[in-house]
């Protein structure tokens, strides 16, 4: 059985952001980042049960970049509700954590 993926405002803010910063980098380092994000969301409609971190609060990492998808899962009507991706790598001289 596949869930729906449902992104939060607030999460497509922090792809938003991840992949401005990215495109400073290279077109390719973002789009690298674009398929890394979609892989997991595609791995998460199929197999969303990963460990509870915080209030109901499920996580999955990313593969290649220093990104964390925040999630809950809403077993009724059979969604995935992206509340975040955060940066797992915090830089404190740098204007955007990475």
């Amino acid at each position: 059985m596949t869930y729906k993926i449902v992104i939060d405002d607030r999460a497509i803010d922090d792809i938003e952001m991840a992949m401005n910063y990215y495109q400073t980098i290279s077109r390719k380092t973002m789009l690298g980042f674009y398929r890394d994000l979609q892989k997991k969301l595609q791995d998460l409609s199929i197999s969303p049960y990963h460990q509870i971190r915080y209030n109901m609060v499920r996580c999955l990492p990313l593969i290649k970049y220093p990104f964390m998808i925040h999630f809950m899962i809403d077993e009724p009507n059979k969604q995935v509700l992206i509340i975040a991706i955060l940066n797992t790598y915090q830089n404190p001289d740098s204007s955007y954590p990475i």
